[in-house]
């Protein structure tokens, strides 16, 4: 394997590389960055929407998120927050058009690690993915191995849940659909997708009440505003409705919502 620069000035590739994901919603932009990234040697995963990303994390292993602030769905913002509240041990890296102090101070303050303004320089793109995966695995070698660590094998007499996919609920990001086990889909809105979508990352599906506001267009910092109840009891009718079949959500005092079910 040639490992070599992939550009005069360009700093020499990681061992083992360092796979991004690239959440860009203008197709170009994504479309050129993500080569641009591929030829310095990392590995990139793309995605043009915030449920995408968390489809993405729910899924694989990854080091270093690049994040577009204004996404069709949810803010990058949002999704920055999500990742800290749930203890994700991600590089965040937010890309936009947004270059404002204020913005940038938000970015941060949500923990975003770097703010780079469209139009980037790759050059200083690729060097500040490579610093930031130095530093990643200076303090954990294996940050993304960690990340998707396979579940302890039951002990024995313990019960073990249903095989994987019998009795998933799956979110359809392509039809706007919620699929029930039993085959049944119902559709929703573009607020339903992202809510629901803070649930396919959360431990033991458990979404905080910041992580499900934020998702709504809601202020995450005041947790006792009670239009994400109201959102979760129309979901929960809805679905009721449509397919005969409770949602499988449940309150979790002073934390959030739970998805009791596994949902992919």
């Amino acid at each position: 394997m040639d490992m070599r620069p992939a550009f005069p000035g360009a700093p020499a590739p990681l061992t083992p590389p360092v796979r991004v994901v690239l959440i860009e919603d203008d197709t170009d932009l994504r479309d050129s960055l993500a080569d641009l990234i591929g030829l310095a040697g990392f590995e990139v995963l793309t995605g043009k929407s915030a449920l995408e990303f968390y489809q993405i994390l729910a899924s694989q292993p990854f080091e270093i998120a690049i994040l577009d602030v204004g996404l069709p769905d949810q803010d990058g913002f949002s999704i920055v927050e999500h990742l800290k509240a749930n203890h994700h041990r991600h590089g965040i890296i937010m890309l936009t058009a947004r270059d404002g102090t204020e913005d940038r101070i938000q970015g941060f303050r949500r923990g975003a690690d770097l703010y780079f303004t469209k139009p980037a320089d790759g050059r200083e793109l690729v060097a500040a993915i490579t610093s930031l995966a130095l530093r990643l695995r200076a303090t954990d070698p294996h940050p993304a191995a960690a990340e998707t660590a396979p579940p302890a094998a039951p002990s024995a007499g313990e019960a073990t849940g249903p095989e994987p996919g019998t009795a998933d609920w799956r979110l359809d990001p392509q039809q706007w659909a919620l699929r029930a086990p039993s085959g049944l889909s119902v559709s929703l809105t573009a607020q339903e997708m992202r809510l629901l979508g803070c649930f396919l990352t959360a431990p033991d599906g458990i979404a905080t009440r910041s992580a499900l506001l934020g998702s709504i267009g809601k202020n995450p910092v005041e947790t006792e505003d009670r239009s994400l109840d109201a959102a979760i009891r129309r979901l929960r009718r809805k679905v009721e409705q449509a397919i005969g079949q409770d949602l499988p959500l449940k309150t979790v005092p002073t934390k959030g919502y739970q998805f009791t079910a596994p949902l992919r």
